[in-house]
């Protein structure tokens, strides 16, 4: 399970944790249907051992997640 976890997930992270470092959201200075789409399975990953694997390193992605998880909108997803 770990395995498969990481390879299916790994490099969509390496893509968001890039596109996280040249702004606040994802695609740009505002929140948006890719900042909803990948919090969850942010909120998710950091949760497991396996998640923590793949991201540990990935300190502008934990950034954006604590940008975006601050949001009264997100919030209201993450409880879910």
């Amino acid at each position: 399970m770990a395995r498969s976890l990481n390879n299916a997930t790994h490099p969509r992270l390496e893509s968001a944790a890039l596109l996280a470092f040249l702004a606040p959201y994802l695609t740009g200075e505002t929140l948006n249907l890719a900042d909803f789409r990948l919090m969850p399975l942010f909120g998710w990953l950091r949760l497991t051992p396996e998640g923590q694997t793949i991201l540990a390193g990935k300190s502008k992605l934990a950034q954006w997640f604590r940008h975006v998880s601050g949001r009264p909108s997100a919030k209201a997803i993450l409880q879910h």
